[in-house]
């Protein structure tokens, strides 16, 4: 039975994102029991910043330590938050569904395809809540990248670009970036897997499944990433958008000394181009152009994930579209995975 009241949540997981979710999940319910299963002998806090900094994490947030699985049954929490590595995240998943908890799940949804149908009808036979952790389908400026998407004036769209650069030594500001879950192929490691947001948010905007024609993935010898856990990735991908074939070229990169996040989308009668860095959506038509602005932090998103899946379980909101799709992302990114060029 679903349940819509929540007074206890438990976390697998508290890394920066998992501490992220911690911290704003006792800021909005702060009487709430937060349970914490731990599989690591890793106990550290990390602040709003992504730094390390002297504390214990159960005294600061007034966690109960969890040290057998099965002592889930008896406590039996409302809510399951897994910011695990993604290898772990269906087997927690399926251990928290079948006991009847409410799921937000870190993306990716996992690092295979292995066992998610068996979630799937748990959570459906229980009608439980499972929302997965793509923040960026929460940011106003793709709500209405959306909304030009559905009200098609601007004709036929000729093809789109992703464009993600980070640089992964400065990813976080504690231990090694070599530390990273990203280069971990085992954990479920490298760029594809960890920063699927932009194919996330691509799939959300066209609610299509995309297929992959094209894929090269890089693995740098200096960065240090495992063989198999890729640092850098060229897709092409093509859907049917309107009874249309359309192209679109995505290039995420994990050495790159200046920060990218953008979308680019050309249609017959404007170009419109989306920055997350600098936060605008520009759309350029008939020689004109407008500039939409938005002053957001980081944070935000978080909380605004965080709402709609507290929002999401007190209306019994059962579409679970977040976790429809994550499934899509992580078919793209399995069927590019499988037919790389691996260089």
């Amino acid at each position: 039975m679903q349940k819509n009241k929540i007074t206890k949540a438990v976390f697998f997981g508290l890394g920066s994102a998992g501490q992220r979710h911690l911290r704003n999940l006792r800021n909005l319910k702060p009487n709430i029991n937060i349970f914490y299963y731990k599989e690591t002998g890793k106990n550290f806090l990390i602040n709003n910043k992504l730094n390390k900094v002297e504390g214990n994490i159960l005294k600061k947030y007034n966690l109960t330590l969890i040290k057998r699985l099965s002592d889930l049954k008896s406590i039996n929490p409302d809510i399951a938050f897994i910011c695990s590595p993604s290898s772990r995240h269906i087997f927690f998943g399926i251990y928290c569904a079948k006991i009847g908890c409410h799921l937000f799940i870190e993306k990716p949804i996992s690092n295979s395809l292995q066992n998610i149908d068996t979630l799937s009808k748990i959570v459906n036979k229980k009608k439980l809540i499972l929302n997965v952790g793509y923040q960026f389908l929460h940011h106003p400026l793709t709500k209405k990248l959306k909304e030009i998407v559905k009200k098609n004036k601007f004709g036929n769209l000729l093809r789109g670009e992703i464009r993600m650069n980070e640089d992964v030594k400065k990813y976080r500001k504690y231990g090694k970036f070599t530390d990273l879950l990203i280069t971990k192929k085992k954990k479920g490691g490298g760029i594809l897997l960890e920063q699927s947001h932009d194919i996330s948010v691509l799939t959300w905007l066209f609610e299509s499944r995309f297929n992959v024609i094209f894929c090269n993935t890089f693995r740098h010898k200096e960065l240090g990433f495992e063989k198999g856990a890729e640092d850098a990735a060229n897709l092409t991908l093509i859907n049917k958008f309107r009874g249309s074939k359309t192209f679109f070229d995505v290039y995420l990169s994990s050495f790159a000394k200046k920060k990218k996040k953008q979308i680019t989308l050309l249609f017959s009668k404007a170009k419109i181009h989306l920055d997350y860095v600098k936060n605008f959506l520009l759309i350029e038509s008939n020689k004109r152009k407008k500039i939409l602005k938005v002053k957001i932090k980081r944070n935000d998103l978080f909380i605004y994930e965080l709402k709609d899946f507290l929002k999401s379980i007190k209306n019994k909101n059962l579409n679970n579209s977040s976790f429809l799709n994550s499934i899509l992302t992580l078919k793209i990114i399995t069927e590019a995975k499988k037919i790389s060029n691996y260089v």
